[in-house]
């Protein structure tokens, strides 16, 4: 782009040396920048009302032309890149989210390529784009909670944990803090601590990713007339147009940007309704798996696992996205494959103690209870103060000699170097 504006330049100036006027050749250079700049400034502007209706595609449009009209303006180059990210266009967020830092050292630049590289799965380079823009603006302390999830889906909970509380402290009333650190104690098997968390953050402001989890929690932990009322609840906040997401501002930007959006549920592919599913008894038999398929179709369950089944083909070492796949193939009757996918999650993620109930559950389905009976006592053994549902205390009283098997192959690399790296 900056060879046209150098040629504008360059014919303005030629222009003024034909005249004999470098004044006239000033003035022609000004109202030049001035009328781009306007150009450039009302694109924006329509963009961002787009943006605020979702209207993504169109948004993209009219920040393509922002930027045509004026290269030299930092705002449509980031929000471009804004909005590619909304769109999954990661790599194309990156280079508008360069150009844009490039012309002026902005920090929300900075945060918009954390959450380029958070979607785009490279954990490292959005913890160190996010730590950079601290430290140019450290009054932007809503970046700890950014981190804090970034270490969860790294696996390294002492440090998420570190993270959100180093917001807590910053801001009492962050909702995100407590969501985060619900969800680390629920994925670590600590589940007084993740209710505990789960709950502080709906009294600060009701939230359906949390309704969801603590729904979890319940059938986990034996009460599944209150789980059951919690997906009703979950029902009725995630569904029809009146659904919240998350306020920008909650994750580092600046009041402008009022519109909403979550980018830590861009991987949830589990829903209430196909945990209600997995509540259902499978048992090896066909009559129960169609029971549990029928149950699952009410979540729109085979475009949710085929979904999920590409996201884990394309990042194979991300235990969360693998997590998912498996509960979702849980809800569909597929124990099996469940279980392949939990033993490999427990190989990513060995902090994932919650998941050694989960891969219970889909051993149990397949007949195999001894090795089901096992790793109800791994986990038993792990938490040892938690309370867990009957059935799994059931199980753990069994025959326990057979061991799962917990190293299957992880194939597949990461996209970028450096920086290899649900509820």
């Amino acid at each position: 782009m900056r060879p046209i504006l150098n040629l504008s330049i360059s014919l303005v100036l030629s222009f003024s040396l034909f005249s004999g006027s470098s004044a006239l050749a000033q003035g022609h250079l000004q109202t030049w920048n001035t009328s781009n700049r306007e150009k450039s400034q009302r694109l924006t502007s329509a963009a961002m009302t787009a943006l605020n209706k979702g209207q993504l595609s169109q948004a993209s449009r009219l920040l393509l032309d922002a930027t045509q009209a004026d290269p030299t303006d930092a705002v449509p180059f980031a929000a471009l890149g804004m909005t590619y990210i909304r769109q999954g266009k990661n790599s194309e967020a990156l280079d508008a989210l360069k150009k844009s830092y490039q012309i002026s050292k902005n920090a929300e630049t900075l945060i918009s390529s954390g959450f380029a590289y958070f979607m785009d799965h490279d954990y490292d380079a959005a913890i160190a784009s996010w730590s950079k823009a601290l430290e140019r603006d450290p009054k932007l302390v809503e970046l700890n909670g950014d981190i804090g999830f970034a270490f969860l889906r790294k696996g390294e909970f002492a440090k998420a944990d570190e993270a959100f509380r180093a917001l807590i402290r910053y801001r009492p009333s962050s909702q995100l803090a407590y969501q985060g650190l619900a969800n680390l104690n629920y994925l670590a098997g600590n589940f007084s601590a993740a209710r505990k968390a789960a709950e502080h953050a709906q009294s600060i402001q009701s939230y359906y990713p949390v309704l969801l989890l603590l729904a979890k929690l319940d059938f986990l932990q034996g009460d599944p007339k209150t789980g059951q009322k919690r997906v009703s609840e979950w029902l009725r906040a995630s569904s029809g147009k009146k659904t919240l997401l998350r306020s920008m501002t909650d994750i580092g930007y600046s009041a402008q940007h009022d519109f909403h959006w979550d980018p830590f549920l861009s991987d949830n592919f589990d829903t209430g309704r196909l945990l209600l599913a997995r509540a259902q008894s499978s048992g090896k038999n066909k009559s129960g798996q169609e029971k549990q398929r029928s149950s699952g179709k009410g979540g729109k369950n085979s475009a949710v696992l085929s979904n999920a089944r590409q996201a884990q083909f394309a990042s194979p070492k991300d235990f969360y996205i693998t997590r998912e796949l498996a509960l979702v193939e849980m809800a569909e009757g597929d124990n099996e494959s469940a279980a392949n996918h939990f033993r490999t999650v427990l190989q990513l993620c060995p902090a994932c103690r919650v998941d050694w109930l989960h891969l219970a559950r889909a051993l149990a389905a397949q007949g195999k209870n001894s090795e089901a009976s096992y790793a109800v006592r791994e986990f038993q053994q792990q938490r040892p103060s938690e309370a867990i549902a009957g059935a799994f205390t059931e199980l753990a009283k069994g025959d326990a000699t057979v061991i799962p098997d917990l190293s299957p192959s992880v194939e597949g690399s990461s996209k970028r170097a450096p920086g290899e790296s649900g509820f």
